[in-house]
C-alpha cells in the first residue's frame, strides 16, 4: 500500500495533477489508515515517506503542499502527523521538535516515546540558529 507514496513522490499523472499540492495530506491519509489497521512500517516505507515529505519541507522547517511551495499550517500539520504516526526516530528528525511537539499537544497524542528527551532536541534546534 505504501508503494503509492513512491508514486506521489514522483508526481501525479494526467487527471490527478490537481492533487499535486496535497502531497503531505495524501501521505498522512495513507500512513494513518495503515496505522489504524495495525500495520508496521518497514525501513523502506519510512524512507519513502521521509523522501516525499522532505521534498515538501521549506528551509524554515514548515511544510508546503508540494516541492517548492510555500510552507503553512495545513500541510505542516499533515506532514508532522504522518511522521509521528510512523513512530520512527528517523522520521521524527525530519520535522524540528517544536513543530512535532506543537502538533502532538494539539492532537492529544502525546506519549512517552515522543516526549522522551524532547527538551534536549529542542535545545539542539535552538542552538543551530
Amino acid at each position: 500500500m505504501l508503494r503509492s507514496i513512491a508514486n506521489v513522490r514522483c508526481g501525479f499523472a494526467g487527471a490527478y495533477v490537481s492533487l499535486d499540492a496535497s502531497r503531505p495530506w495524501i501521505c498522512y491519509w495513507i500512513v494513518h489508515a495503515l496505522a489504524l489497521l495495525g500495520e508496521e512500517f518497514s525501513n523502506e516505507e519510512v524512507q519513502n515517506v521521509i523522501g516525499l515529505l522532505s521534498q515538501c519541507q521549506a528551509a524554515e522547517g514548515g511544510f508546503g503542499g508540494g516541492p517548492m511551495q510555500i510552507a503553512h499550517l495545513a500541510p505542516t500539520y499533515a506532514a508532522v502527523n504522518a511522521l509521528v504516526t510512523m513512530n520512527s526516530e528517523e522520521a521524527l528528525k525530519v520535522s524540528n521538535m517544536y513543530h512535532t511537539m506543537s502538533i502532538v499537544s494539539l492532537t492529544s497524542i502525546k506519549s512517552n516515546s515522543i516526549t522522551n528527551d524532547a527538551s534536549s532536541h529542542t535545545d539542539k534546534e535552538r542552538d543551530k540558529k
